[in-house]
């Protein structure tokens, strides 16, 4: 694929200790080795408006698995530029919506903003 489309693919694996509560109540507990898959694509247009659709699956044991999807808009653009860097700002809306087997749970939605910086190298 070009530079303005992409599709992706990602996977983790983490160890961590855990409690899960619902109302207040321990449900479960332990320490496991917990892993997760990310499947994407995304598309970059020539005025800096990138669109990414996702799905995310993560084990964190054996009964607890999170399902969500994610739609994102992303926006950059230049702040400040000179020989060496390059600065950016960032904003980004993120929606998910997460489900599990039996029901699917209301919209997040999420906002970051960014400024990044970019060493030029010649």
């Amino acid at each position: 694929m070009n530079k303005t489309k992409r599709f992706y693919i990602q996977t983790s694996a983490v160890k961590s200790d855990y409690e899960v509560t619902d109302g207040g109540v321990l449900v479960t507990s332990g320490e496991d080795i917990d892993y997760g898959v990310l499947v994407g694509w995304a598309r970059r247009f020539s005025n800096g408006l990138v669109i990414e659709i996702s799905y995310n699956y993560l084990r964190l044991d054996s009964t607890i698995k999170i399902k969500f999807s994610n739609f994102g808009l992303n926006y950059r653009f230049l702040l400040f530029q000179n020989q060496t860097t390059m600065k950016y700002i960032n904003n980004q809306f993120m929606f998910m919506s997460l489900f599990s087997d039996s029901r699917i749970h209301p919209l997040i939605i999420r906002y970051t903003n960014q400024i990044l910086a970019t060493k030029i190298t010649r």
